[in-house]
């Protein structure tokens, strides 16, 4: 298989204003009996146009297939029954289109499955961007057109299983990387083995590396599966070998491998992939169907959508507080004539129980155009009619016929609206966002949402009612309170896309106020700024005088003044107040625009969509953002989310390490959960990134990949790791997202626990190993925990010990713990818990293990034990040598061990011109290995050592030794021994006449024996030098070869005979 198949989750390939709404794509996907219908693949316009009617038949092939393998793979429950296949909106000759896709707000931007060019980070290799957890949805999942029409390339029908079931289940890889210390390529089931990390219903064969004999570094081993006949009965899992040709399922409960360190063990509690899928809503009741139904629909992509109409609500309810209907039009008026770029038309219908004004859709380059746009705001009043709902979405779309723009509804929600039949209808697929001004929050906004949900782009956004009141003698007056128009003013600059960020500001509520709105760094941002005052109905402009030195007045309603200047400067600007009566509060706010790094964007988007973020009693949503340049991501960045509610503002510090809410670190989707926020209510989010004091990188490449070939490089399971050449310094930046307007949904969350340690990792030496994690906070990801708990078991006891407890740390921080291995040859596996403030406690985290060895403290190579084998056998051979040798010592001779030493044994006979006879075969214990004389000395050197023997000298020595050993056993052998005595006696007679002292032979007398075992002669011969004689080495005492001396019955002194002493020297 040739194509190699590289993941990179995570890293967003979004560049467009709604980017932060792309979460919502997933909602717009319906199951209808078994089938997936609203499906929406899209091609970018920067392929190939002469290939889009290839393109279309290509991704209609491989959406077959994959519908065919994925109705097998859910036991015939699911597969693809609608799909949308979005073509550029400029491209011609891709066959048959059936409809504009202007009507459904349907491109390449929010589509679920997204064709693209050859990626210059991922190549060809398709990948689903997945930030969230076990069971919650993907983004969007990318391919390359090469991918899509190249087979060679690997089974796409597979791939996109594979990826699907990470988009739509939230479910994760069943496989290791190498060097991932987390997650690797296979793991230590004991002190002694690996087994490959995969999950299936048979074992997969494949070899193990090298590196795997090096087992005190588990990372580091790796695994590569067979491809062809060895796996033939491997038929799961999808998540783990989709390369292997017969594997068309998902691992169940009965064959799911729980021990198995993977990143789908870890996040989903290491349940089967099978069991998380079946507990998706997707799969509820799903009846078993024995058909498949796919069909598709060609459409264009829309266009962007440059013109806003709004639909104002001046019904009775807009009347009842005073304000409430003046606000809304001094605030839409402000957006037209200050705020609105030139770029965009508006158009505005003003309707209660019909429509009594409309006007546009007009260009805003004129500033003409503004005015009278202006004026047909402020000429509308109030109604004491009802609101019709339909008739002014009716009006909106006939404003955008033939337009690409979107319909803005701002109306009340103060009681349920009950004539909403049709409204979805009637919008005809075009985007509509209602603003509801004011809104209860115990008031069902269903069918609004349900406009807004006509798009994914598109959300509700809500003001909450807030009225205020003063006393007016002894009559209580109530108004709509100017927080209220500071949120609906938001609320509009976030739909005409106006990025604002509020420099400072201030609030007067006396009669002379002089306020400080203080700028320290101008240079964050453009030039041009202006200073907002908003005030109640009740403070008229004749009542009170507001002054701005050096910045001019460019508009003044009812209840607000703005003020500009084209050069914003570090200084404090001052705003002087003075009002004749002291009702209500006055809010001064200075805006700016942040500065746009022309080559980097921040891109903000949540788990849910902003418009409807939701909250449970134990979790909260999460949050995430990314820095990027063209295709690539920022890295090592220091990302902060400021969110507004109330006036409350709540600092979230956002992460990319792969711990805590962070899925996949160094992958460039920054994470934080939203913790300290109470649903309901409006936010506002401003999330800000800067390059970390120099610290942040740009990946200008990275690698990440299912295991389609696995003979290829697998990466990133925990985590991105990037080498240095893929790194490049993007210089100093600070760059800032829009404004982005959201809305809290659901119940106040309770106290919720420390996050689960996720990227637990050990590193040992010796006995001594080290516990590192990155810090989880108090509440998940945020703030200080308690402490951290270590627990470990053993392989031959199950049993969790507590090991040790560590103070904890800020969130974020990395946090080492040293622990001490008592015994060795025994596997240890440790996990860590971490435990807040309130005795709440995480998740265990994942198992990390570590063993030493009893020998040596690791494992020997395959060329020691070698060694160790072979020497063993060789020290067996020479001992039995040794042990031969010393059992048989008396019949081996001295001129026999002299031919070993001097290597003359492995010559002929012949050719030992030295000595070539039989050597002999018998020889005593006491012998000693002479010199060459006839005479023995004792050995001083290896000249001495390997002298040839005397052998006369030897054989005499013997023969005297068993003469000496006949005398002393009474009789033994008495008649051998009786001839022998005889022929000694007779010799004896026969040389006393040679003798110089004539001495009779008795049976008590005792010849004299030299050293050598020779009878004395007369004449003692000389032995060499005299340091060497038998005499000279003599004291008066020391009669040499004896142990002692006494007089005999004749009175003649002789040394009494004795055995001679076993000489050792050699």
């Amino acid at each position: 298989m040739a194509w190699r198949q590289e993941i990179i989750v995570g890293v967003a390939v979004v560049l467009v204003a709604y980017v932060f709404c792309s979460a919502s794509t997933e909602q717009s996907i319906t199951v209808d009996g078994n089938s997936y219908s609203g499906v929406v693949v899209a091609i970018r316009e920067d392929l190939d146009m002469a290939q889009c009617a290839a393109y279309v038949n290509s991704i209609k092939d491989v959406m077959v297939n994959a519908s065919s393998l994925l109705f097998d793979a859910t036991d015939n429950k699911l597969y693809f029954g609608e799909v949308f296949i979005v073509v550029p909106a400029a491209w011609k000759d891709c066959g048959e289109v059936h409809v504009n896709a202007s009507d459904l707000g349907l491109n390449w931007d929010n589509a679920h499955i997204r064709l693209g060019p050859r990626h210059p980070v991922f190549g060809d290799n398709p990948w689903t961007q997945q930030p969230r957890g076990c069971g919650q949805p993907g983004d969007f999942i990318y391919m390359s057109d090469t991918f899509l029409n190249d087979s060679s390339l690997g089974s796409q029908d597979k791939l996109l299983v594979h990826e699907w079931a990470k988009f739509r289940w939230g479910v994760f890889e069943e496989y290791g990387h190498l060097h991932d210390a987390v997650f690797p390529s296979a793991y230590r089931v004991n002190h002694m083995a690996f087994e490959p990390n995969y999950c299936s219903n048979g074992e997969i064969s494949g070899d193990m590396g090298d590196d795997c004999k090096d087992i005190s570094r588990e990372e580091n081993c790796s695994f590569t599966p067979d491809e062809m006949d060895s796996n033939s009965t491997v038929t799961s899992s999808l998540m783990s070998v989709p390369f292997l040709s017969t594997v068309v399922k998902f691992c169940n409960s009965s064959d799911h491998n729980k021990g198995a360190p993977t990143k789908h063990n870890l996040l989903c509690d290491k349940k089967s992939t099978l069991d998380v899928i079946n507990q998706h809503p997707d799969m509820e009741q799903r009846p078993v169907n024995a058909e498949q139904n796919l069909t598709f629909n060609v459409v264009r992509a829309s266009q962007p959508r440059e013109t806003l109409i709004f639909l104002l609500d001046c019904s009775v309810t807009m009347g009842e507080v005073k304000g409430r209907w003046e606000f809304l039009q001094d605030s839409l008026k402000q957006f037209i004539i200050v705020e609105a770029s030139s770029e965009i038309s508006v158009g505005v219908v003003v309707f209660a129980d019909a429509v009594f004004k409309s006007c546009g859709p007009l260009t805003l380059a004129n500033d003409d155009n503004r005015e009278i746009l202006a004026d047909a705001v402020e000429s509308s009043e109030v109604s004491k009619k009802e609101k019709n709902l339909k008739l002014a979405i009716e009006k909106g779309v006939q404003l955008l016929s033939g337009l690409s723009g979107e319909l803005v509804l701002v109306t009340e929600n103060l009681k349920k609206y009950l004539f909403h039949e049709h409204l979805v209808d009637e919008a005809e697929g075009n985007p509509v966002w209602p603003i509801l001004y004011p809104s209860y929050e115990n008031v069902s906004s269903d069918i609004y949402e349900e406009l807004a949900n006509i798009v994914p782009t598109t959300s509700v956004l809500t003001v909450a009612n807030k009225c205020d009141s003063f006393f007016i003698g002894d009559d209580v007056a109530h108004y709509q309170a100017v927080n209220n128009y500071e949120t609906l003013t938001g609320h509009l600059r976030h739909v005409g896309k106006k990025i604002y960020e509020k420099v400072a500001s201030d609030i007067c509520s006396k009669h002379t106020c002089s306020l400080i709105l203080p700028v320290e760094n101008s240079t964050k941002y453009e030039a041009d700024f202006f200073i907002e005052v908003l005030y109640s109905l009740f403070e008229t402009p004749d009542d009170m005088q507001i002054t701005v030195p050096s910045l001019v007045l460019k508009n003044k309603e009812k209840t607000s003044q703005i003020f500009t200047s084209d050069f914003l400067q570090n200084t404090n600007y001052t705003v002087i107040i003075s009002k004749d009566y002291v009702t209500t509060p006055v809010i001064v706010s200075l805006l700016a625009t942040p500065k746009r790094n022309h080559s980097l964007e921040i891109l903000v988007w949540s788990s849910q969509a902003l418009g409807k973020i939701q909250f449970t009693g134990g979790s909260v949503p999460m949050l995430f953002a990314m820095v990027t340049k063209a295709w690539s991501h920022v890295v090592y960045a220091d990302v902060t989310a400021v969110i507004d509610k109330d006036g409350q503002n709540i600092t979230l510090t956002l992460h990319d390490n792969g711990a805590g809410g962070d899925i996949t670190g160094n992958d460039g989707v920054y994470s934080a959960n939203m913790v300290g926020l109470s649903p309901p209510g409006d936010v506002s989010i401003m999330v800000t990134a800067t390059d970390n004091n120099g610290t942040a990188r740009l990946v200008r490449h990275a690698t990440r990949t299912a295991p389609v070939n696995p003979t290829d490089f697998a990466c990133c399971g925990s985590q991105l790791n990037l080498a240095d050449n893929l790194l490049e310094n993007p210089g100093a930046f600070s760059v800032f997202s829009s404004d982005l307007r959201g809305r809290l949904l659901g119940d106040q969350p309770n106290t919720l626990p420390p996050s689960q340690i996720t990227d637990l990792k050990l590193s040992q030496l010796g006995h001594e190993v080290t516990l590192s994690f990155t810090a989880p906070g108090d509440q998940l990801d945020q703030g200080t925990a308690e402490s951290y708990e270590v627990q470990y078991w053993t392989a031959g006891d199950s049993n969790l010990k507590d090991y040790v407890n560590k103070t904890g740390t800020e969130a974020g921080s990395v946090v080492e713990i040293t622990c001490t291995l008592p015994d060795c040859d025994i596997m240890y596996t440790f996990t860590v818990t971490t435990v807040s403030t309130l005795g709440l406690v995480s998740k265990v985290s994942n198992e990390v293990r570590g063993f030493v060895f009893c020998s040596s403290g690791s494992r020997l190579s395959d060329g020691a034990i070698a060694g160790i084998v072979i020497g063993s056998l060789l020290g067996i051979i020479i001992i039995i040598i040794i042990v031969y040798l010393c059992l048989n010592c008396d019949h081996l001779d001295d001129l026999w061990l002299w031919q070993i030493l001097t290597c003359r044994c492995i010559l002929g006979k012949n050719d030992d011109k030295v000595y070539n006879s039989p050597p002999p075969r018998s020889a005593g214990r006491n012998d000693v290995i002479r010199n060459s004389s006839s005479i023995s000395k004792p050995i001083r050197n290896l000249s001495d050592l390997y002298a040839k023997p005397n052998l006369d000298a030897k054989k005499n020595a013997l023969r005297k030794k068993q003469e000496d050993d006949d005398d002393d056993d009474g009789g033994f052998s008495s008649q051998h021994h009786q001839r022998r005595n005889d022929n000694l006696q007779t010799n004896a007679e026969d040389n006393t006449s040679q003798r110089s002292t004539s001495s009779t032979i008795n049976m008590c007398q005792t010849m004299p024996i030299n050293q050598v075992g020779l009878p004395p002669a007369s004449n003692p011969p000389n032995y060499g030098p005299p340091e060497y004689s038998a005499i000279s080495h003599r004291g008066s005492h020391d009669n040499y070869g004896y142990e002692g001396s006494a007089n005999d019955e004749c009175g003649s002194r002789h040394p009494q005979p004795r055995n001679l002493r076993i000489n050792t020297q050699v």
